[in-house]
């Protein structure tokens, strides 16, 4: 049985600028984002019929290391045919916590290219609620986000809407970072009606009329 437990490259996927080397035992790999949520490690061995342990879990030479938020610490040895274990590599890298803030920056309402949300119901970021009302004539109002982009979240909802008479309510969602978080903003719009039909006049006394 052969007794040849090196490992003679680990190359980890976004960090191929750090250099394995055979004396060099740890690693720090710095911080990542939040939306790095995995590494993959492709790891060569001298002899192939050694076993090969990550986190101290028997894996192939290509594999995937799910990242925790915080610090994570990723093991590397081999073990040999004859059973003789190898020095241990250890890589650290941190990975960001996801954020939470579900803020819009900016809303407007635009009709004809004028923005709707004026005065009372000017938009505020913690305001979550906006009621408008419309001319008769309007078919459609333009609604515009603008998220933070430091805060890497999401939206929907926006864009162009049709109008019609009465009540229109629209709802702009805004995820946050982590997936989790949200925050919902409504837009009630009236169309006026431009009804003046009177159907009928009754004056007592005088219904024969």
């Amino acid at each position: 049985a052969s007794d040849n437990n090196e490992i003679t490259d680990i190359i980890i996927e976004g960090f191929e600028s750090t250099l394995y080397d055979r004396e060099t035992l740890t690693y720090a790999l710095g911080t990542v984002s939040y939306s790095v949520s995995s590494l993959d490690l492709n790891i060569l061995l001298a002899d192939p019929i050694a076993t090969l342990y990550v986190n101290n879990k028997i894996v192939s030479s290509a594999s995937t290391i799910v990242l925790k938020e915080g610090l994570n610490t990723i093991s590397i040895h081999a073990k040999s045919e004859y059973g003789t274990v190898g020095d241990t590599y250890t890589y650290t890298i941190t990975r960001q916590t996801a954020q939470i803030n579900a803020d819009l920056a900016n809303l407007e309402v635009l009709v004809d290219g004028v923005n709707m949300l004026t005065g009372d119901q000017a938009f505020d970021p913690a305001t979550l609620s906006y009621t408008l009302r419309v001319n008769n004539d309007v078919t459609q109002v333009d609604i515009k986000t603008l998220l933070d982009p430091t805060h890497l979240s999401t939206v929907t909802g926006g864009g162009i809407k049709p109008i019609t008479k009465g009540l229109n309510t629209f709802a702009i969602q805004v995820t946050a970072e982590d997936g989790i978080t949200t925050k919902i903003y409504s837009i009630q719009i009236t169309k006026a009606s431009d009804n003046n039909e009177i159907t009928d006049i009754i004056i007592e006394g005088f219904e024969s009329t």
